[in-house]
């Protein structure tokens, strides 16, 4: 009896030693997850403070400098600086909102589609009506160069709504970029640039485009530029005129490959700025799995910097109306002596000559880099 006894009693000690461990240890538990929880809270206040800080810096920084363009007068930089204040208070409103929402503790649940969508057309159409209210030589914009893939080289992306009024240019690839780039050095004005005063043109070679070279004329043969109009060009002085003249200008048939082919044009140790104002005259042709091959193939292989030419047929009274046009912009009697123009915003501007902006205004694109048109200053002795 008595050994029952002590057992019981050393067993109901050792239960009640377990269960007083088990409630420190819940204890312990309980305590720790309320640090941790205080620990967290902490945390989120310090984020919420810094991320107000710094939207607090960055409206302060951004606001001056949109109000002081602003005030600067109602043209572009009006303009810009008038958004750039909407920006900032917008930013600074979707930013207090959400620090708000964080204050309050709410759980952020996903978006619903509409808003999401609201969102970003509201976004497309305020960057849209601001492009249209910028013209092409006035744009802020840096003119964009599109590497095109085989298939899409085709299409004439120069033309979609939201690059129509912007200086654009396409490459088959970016190993021209550089080589492009390099070309433009080798002009006789600067960097970039190319003379006006060094120019050489084939007007009509074939003689049968009789109407084109009436209209264009009068245009194209003015000194101080070179040229023959209504008979084929002399081999050799058109590969002297590819080695010295800045500008080479084609209006004619095709891609005038029938008077200085493709393999002649890549033996040359230099290759003009050129515009060729035939039919397909840009066009890349596939050939199966082979590489698409073309005109416009071989003058970037030359080391052409910029090539404007047609994607498909044209008709000729409406590339004469672009050829005018893009002419007319080159050689305006108003032009102050010493401007200059851009090859890009040309080309963009003399599509709205044609009255088939999309048949053909459309097929004219630029290969290349961006290049500048300008008057050579004569040397003062």
């Amino acid at each position: 009896c008595f050994t029952q006894q002590t057992l019981l009693k050393a067993v109901s000690g050792a239960l009640h030693a377990e269960s007083g461990a088990a409630l420190k240890q819940n204890e312990i538990n309980d305590v720790s997850a309320d640090m941790y929880s205080q620990w967290q809270q902490m945390q989120r206040q310090e984020e919420q403070a810094m991320g107000k800080a710094h939207l607090q810096e960055v409206t302060s920084q951004v606001q001056p400098v949109g109000q002081s363009m602003r005030h600067a007068g109602h043209g572009q930089a009006g303009r810009c600086g008038r958004s750039i204040v909407r920006q900032a208070a917008k930013l600074k409103r979707v930013g207090e909102a959400a620090m708000g929402e964080e204050d309050a503790g709410s759980v952020h649940s996903p978006s619903p589609r509409g808003s999401s969508h609201n969102h970003y057309s509201n976004n497309a159409f305020d960057a849209a009506r601001r492009a249209q209210h910028v013209k092409a030589n006035g744009s802020c914009r840096s003119p964009l160069i599109l590497l095109l893939d085989e298939p899409l080289q085709q299409l004439p992306w120069e033309s979609i709504p939201v690059l129509r009024e912007h200086p654009v240019s396409r490459l088959p690839c970016g190993a021209f970029v550089r080589q492009c780039a390099g070309a433009a050095t080798s002009l006789s004005v600067c960097r970039g640039a190319a003379s006006l005063n060094s120019a050489y043109y084939v007007l009509n070679p074939s003689g049968d485009l009789q109407r084109t070279q009436r209209t264009l004329e009068e245009q194209i043969a003015r000194p101080p530029w070179e040229g023959v109009v209504g008979e084929p060009p002399d081999p050799m002085l058109l590969k002297n005129a590819f080695e010295s003249k800045d500008l080479y200008f084609y209006c004619g048939h095709g891609d005038g490959g029938r008077y200085l082919s493709g393999e002649e044009l890549q033996r040359l140790p230099r290759c003009p700025a050129t515009v060729l104002m035939g039919c397909s005259s840009g066009v890349l042709k596939q050939q199966g799995r082979l590489p698409p091959c073309g005109m416009a193939l071989n003058y970037l292989h030359a080391r052409c910097p910029a090539l404007v030419a047609n994607l498909w047929d044209v008709t000729d009274g409406e590339i004469d109306r672009f050829t005018s046009a893009l002419l007319e912009s080159f050689t305006a009697r108003d032009r102050c002596f010493g401007n200059s123009i851009e090859l890009l915003s040309a080309v963009s501007d003399a599509r709205r000559a044609c009255r088939l902006r999309f048949l053909t205004g459309a097929a004219t694109v630029c290969y290349g880099m961006p290049l500048e048109v300008r008057l050579r200053q004569p040397n003062i002795t």
